[in-house]
Parts: structure tokens; sequence; C-alpha cells
């Protein structure tokens, strides 16, 4: 199950950690990450916002991650303390204006022959996550813009980006609707009555 207890309505919830990994995995495999590296950006691409109290924008919320969650990593990988500070790192660097990235990168004691894979797997984690900024209306602040993604391979994704919100807008109204559906006597007015509010997925 999902590591933390987060309403699936969330712009931060669940739904939004599954997305993230798909987008992570899917650059992984075109950067040819070797496995190790693989499974800290997927680990990280699901726990990146369990240092989240609220949707707001919090521009810290990424050092809050970074202190917890090595009490939800089960792999033996992480063992290997250069992994263990490398995710941490990541997490903590995910949130914050890459300006300060290379600070991130002396806070967390990494080696300076650790700095292109730090920079690397940042820019993975940023634009996987940047991908799923798609669940945005268009008009939104918060919405994508292209021109920040980081990877070449980043912008080739937004058009499966779009799709996978579209499949899950779909499969969020379904549900509500189903779930409701018996309060309203099957009036057809609940399926919009409930897709004003999903332009965020």
């Amino acid at each position: 199950g999902f590591p933390i207890q987060i309403d699936l309505a969330a712009f931060h919830g669940k739904y939004h950690g599954e997305k993230v990994l798909l987008n992570a995995y899917l650059l992984g495999i075109h950067y040819l990450l070797n496995d190790a590296d693989m499974q800290i950006i997927m680990d990280a691409a699901l726990l990146h916002d369990i240092g989240r109290t609220n949707d707001e924008d919090d521009s810290t919320h990424g050092l809050t991650t970074a202190k917890k969650i090595k009490y939800y990593l089960k792999s033996d990988i992480y063992k290997d303390q250069n992994n263990l500070k490398m995710i941490k790192a990541i997490c903590s660097a995910h949130s914050m204006e890459d300006k300060f990235m290379k600070l991130n990168e002396f806070d967390f004691e990494l080696e300076n022959c650790e700095h292109e894979r730090y920079e690397k797997l940042v820019s993975i984690l940023k634009d996987a996550d940047a991908l799923d900024r798609l669940r945005f209306h268009r008009t939104s602040q918060a919405a994508l813009q292209e021109k920040f993604l980081r990877l070449d391979y980043s912008k080739e994704l937004i058009e499966n980006a779009k799709k996978i919100n579209l499949f899950y807008t779909k499969a969020i109204n379904d549900s509500y609707f189903n779930e409701y559906k018996h309060r309203f006597l099957g009036n057809p007015c609940l399926r919009v009555y409930h897709g004003i509010g999903f332009n965020f997925f």
C-alpha cells in the first residue's frame, strides 16, 4: 500500500505518487540507470512528498521528506551509505530551486565523484514530478511549463503524461459516480458535478 495516509483527492496524494513513479520509470529506462539507481529513483518517486502536510506551496517539504524517508526504505541497497545519502539528497532537492542544488549536495555530504550521478537522478525526479503538472488546468500557475523540463526525453513524454492524466480523470470520475449514484436517483448531472474539481488529476 501507499506509505502514508493521504486524501486520495489531494493534489499530492496517492494518484500523484503513482504517476510520478511511472514517469520516473520511463525516464530511468531511457537513461539506462543501473539497478541501484533505478531502485533509488523508484523509491524517491513514490516517497518524494511524504514531507508534505498540505497542498500549499512548500519549498522545504523535500527536506522534511529526506528526514523521514529512511523509515520507509526496504531495499538492501540502502545499507550502502552512499545510496542512502543519495536518495535523501535528491528528495530534498526536488522541491528547491536549481540554484540551491549544489549547496544541497554539500549538505548531504555526497562525494565529489557522485556529482554526475546526483545531477542525473535529481533531473529525473524533478522532471517526473513536473510531468504530472499536467493534472492542473492549463491556466493554473502550477501547470506544466515545458521550458523548465531538464531532460530532452522528458519533453517526448508530455503526450504520454496527458494520456495518463485523462485515464486517471475517467477512472476517478467513474469511481465517484458508482459510489454516490444511489444518492441522486440516477440523475445524469452527477458525473458533471463530480467532474468540476478534477482538473488537477
